[in-house]
């Protein structure tokens, strides 16, 4: 049982049947999702396969979320690197379309306990370089039919 603040009762708590909610898009946001799947329905694999997915994750090592954190105006930096390539914009709040969520996800749940810096860095290369192509290109290839299916959802929420 939890003690709910604010509440007299308390909640029947089971930490195995612990469902995820999600925040529910907003009309504008389900507008800009469709948008922007309708803008790219006729890519095919090959076209995705030319796209470079990045994205930000934080590792933690440690018993207590001691993250490392590494400050720099993160807009300079990437000025002179990016001004060579072209950038799609992404939809906010649409996690679905970034393949590389799922490589992050593996990469965490296959992570030992780290309790050093260096010890993270030797974690995160070692299942880094062994993360298999396989993977990774299944998760690429799966681009047109998410786009696919954030369309047949009207720009909502999908499986993926």
């Amino acid at each position: 049982m939890i003690a709910v603040p604010g509440h007299d009762s308390q909640v029947d708590f089971d930490p195995l049947v612990l469902k995820c909610y999600a925040l529910p898009l907003t009309p504008e946001e389900r507008q800009l999702r469709l948008q922007w799947c309708q803008a790219r329905s006729m890519w095919n694999v090959t076209d995705w396969q030319n796209v470079v997915f990045s994205d930000e994750s934080r590792f933690v090592f440690g018993t207590d979320d001691n993250r490392v954190r590494v400050w720099r105006c993160p807009a300079r930096v990437a000025q002179g690197f990016l001004c060579h390539f072209q950038t799609l914009p992404w939809p906010a709040r649409s996690p679905d379309f970034y393949p590389v969520e799922h490589v992050w996800d593996q990469l965490k749940r296959q992570m030992p306990s780290c309790h050093s810096v260096p010890d993270l860095e030797l974690a995160v290369q070692d299942l880094w370089t062994h993360l298999t192509q396989d993977n990774i290109k299944c998760l690429v290839n799966s681009m047109p039919d998410r786009v696919a299916s954030c369309i047949v959802a009207g720009g909502g929420p999908t499986r993926y």
